[in-house]
C-alpha cells in the first residue's frame, strides 16, 4: 500500500459523503423496510414464496432470496455459484429438467420438502438471533452458505457487519492494507471482515463512514477489487438486457405469461461524476464464461422484454383513445431486424396529433432500485441523437409476472444530463505501406 495514495483517495471519497448518503436514501430506506418485514413471528410462519427464489413474486411483498441477493445487489455482490447457496429454491438444472423444490443434503435427503423448508425457517431465525448477540462461534455453526450467510447479516445488521463476501475479496484487501491476513488465513469470513471493520474504526476520518460506504471505497476508490474480477463484478452495477455474467445458467428462465406491464415513472437523478483517475479493466484477465449460454439467456430476456412491450403499447394507445394507429405499429425486432437503431415503431399523442416514435427496448429482471446500467450500439445512439421522439423503455423485473415499464423520451437530448455516457469500445484503424525492397 502506497500511504499517500490511500490517505488521498480517503479524503476526497469523504468530501462527498453527503452525496453518497442521500443516493444511498432509497436503498436504505428499502433495506429497512424488508429487515421489519420479515420479523422471527413472520419467519416461522412464512411460506415457499416468501422465500424461495424461482417462486411467483406478484403475491407477496418480498421474496427473501430474490431481494438479498437482487434487489440489494448494491449493497453486497453475492452472484457466482448456483441457487443451492440459499439452500432451498424451485427450478430444474441441466441434469434434472423437473421443476421442483430443491435443497443440498444438509437440509434435507429426501423428498420432504416441508421438513426441509423448515429446517431451512430455523437456520434462519438461528442466524439472525446470534447476529443480533455478535455470537460468532454460533454464526460459525450456521448451515447457510458463507456468502448468503454474510449477507444475510450485513442486511439485518448493516452497523455490525460489512458487506463484502467473497473469501478471495476479503483476503486481498487484508493483504493489501497489511492487517493481518496471516494469521485470520484459516479463519472464518466473519473474523476477516471483523478485521476490515477494525481497520476502519481506526482510522481519524474512516471512522464516521457507515460499513456501506467503506464497502463501496473499498471496491470503487481504493484499492478496487481483486484485479482478475471483471468491471461488473467490482461495481456491484445491476446488468441491463440481461443477468450479472456469474448468475446461474444451469436454471432455466420459465417466463410467466403477461398480457400486459405497468407503465411506472421515477425520478432520474444526474450521476455522481468519478472523482479519482479512471481505473481501466483489461479483457482477457477475467475467470472463464459460457459465452454461448449467457448470450442465449441475454437473447432471450431482450425478447421477452420485446414482447412484453409490444402488447403494452397496444394497451397504452387503447387507453388514449388512438385505436386507428395500431395497425400502423411495427416490430422489426420480431423478424430479425436488428440494425435499424430501434425495436418497436409505436405512436403517441403529440400536440393533439398522433405522432410516430421509435422505442428502443432495454430490460433486466431487476426491480426498479439503484443504479442502472445498459449499452447502446452506436447505430442506436446516432438515430436517438436525430430524432427528438426516439424513446427509451426499460423493463424491469422482466421475469416476473408484473413486469414495470419506464419510458424517457429523448434520452440523449432532454434528458442527456441525467444519463452518464462511459465509453467502453474503440474502433482502431491502421494504414499499411508497402514494403520497400
Amino acid at each position: 500500500m502506497k500511504q499517500s495514495d490511500f490517505l488521498k483517495a480517503r479524503d476526497l471519497f469523504n468530501s462527498t459523503k453527503d452525496v453518497f448518503a442521500k443516493n444511498r436514501e432509497k436503498l436504505y430506506n428499502r433495506r429497512d423496510e424488508f429487515v421489519k418485514y420479515f420479523t422471527p413471528e413472520f419467519i416461522s410462519r412464512m411460506q415457499y414464496e416468501d422465500f424461495a427464489i424461482g417462486m411467483e413474486r406478484d403475491k407477496v411483498k418480498f421474496n427473501f432470496c430474490y431481494s438479498i441477493e437482487r434487489e440489494f445487489e448494491d449493497l453486497g455482490y453475492i452472484y457466482g455459484s448456483n441457487s443451492f447457496k440459499f439452500g432451498f429454491y424451485y427450478g430444474r438444472t441441466t441434469a434434472d429438467p423437473t421443476v421442483k423444490f430443491r435443497y443440498p443434503q444438509k437440509f434435507g435427503k429426501d423428498e420432504n420438502y416441508v421438513a426441509a423448508f423448515n429446517k431451512i425457517k430455523e437456520t434462519l431465525l438461528h442466524l439472525i438471533e446470534h447476529g443480533a448477540r455478535e455470537n460468532y462461534i454460533e454464526i460459525q455453526k450456521n448451515k447457510f452458505s458463507p456468502m448468503f450467510q454474510g449477507k444475510i447479516l450485513s442486511i439485518f445488521y448493516p452497523d455490525k457487519y460489512l458487506n463484502v463476501f467473497a473469501p478471495d475479496h476479503l483476503d486481498h484487501f487484508l493483504d493489501h492494507f497489511l492487517i493481518g491476513r496471516t494469521e485470520l488465513k484459516s479463519k472464518d469470513n466473519v473474523y476477516k471482515r471483523l478485521r476490515l471493520q477494525e481497520f476502519k474504526n481506526g482510522d481519524p476520518i474512516m471512522k464516521d463512514w457507515s460499513n456501506d460506504m467503506f464497502s463501496y471505497f473499498l471496491y470503487n476508490e481504493y484499492p478496487g477489487g481483486p484485479p482478475n474480477n471483471n468491471s461488473k463484478e467490482v461495481k456491484r452495477k445491476q446488468s441491463i438486457e440481461g443477468l450479472p455474467v456469474n448468475f446461474d445458467l444451469s436454471v432455466e428462465q420459465v417466463f410467466p405469461e403477461v398480457q400486459t406491464a405497468e407503465f411506472i415513472e421515477l425520478d432520474l437523478n444526474i450521476p455522481v461524476q468519478k472523482t479519482t483517475s479512471t481505473r481501466i479493466y483489461i479483457p482477457g484477465h477475467s475467470p472463464r464464461r459460457n459465452y454461448e449460454a449467457e448470450n442465449k439467456r441475454l437473447k432471450t430476456l431482450g425478447d421477452k422484454g420485446e414482447e412484453i412491450v409490444w402488447k403494452s403499447e397496444k394497451a397504452r394507445l387503447i387507453a388514449l383513445g388512438m385505436t386507428d394507429v395500431i395497425t400502423q405499429m411495427d416490430w422489426p425486432g420480431s423478424r430479425g431486424e436488428d440494425h435499424l437503431g430501434f425495436d418497436i415503431l409505436s405512436y403517441d399523442r403529440i400536440a393533439d396529433h398522433p405522432t410516430e416514435i421509435k422505442v428502443e427496448v432495454k430490460s433486466t429482471t431487476y426491480p426498479p432500485t439503484g443504479d442502472i446500467n445498459f449499452y447502446f450500439t452506436d447505430n442506436e445512439y446516432q438515430l436517438a441523437l436525430s430524432n427528438e421522439n426516439y424513446y427509451l423503455y426499460i423493463v424491469f423485473e422482466v421475469a416476473s409476472a408484473k413486469p414495470k415499464i419506464l419510458r424517457i423520451k429523448d434520452p440523449f437530448g432532454a434528458n442527456r444530463e441525467k444519463i452518464e455516457l462511459i465509453p467502453i469500445q474503440y474502433k482502431a484503424r491502421i494504414k499499411i505501406k508497402k514494403s520497400k525492397k
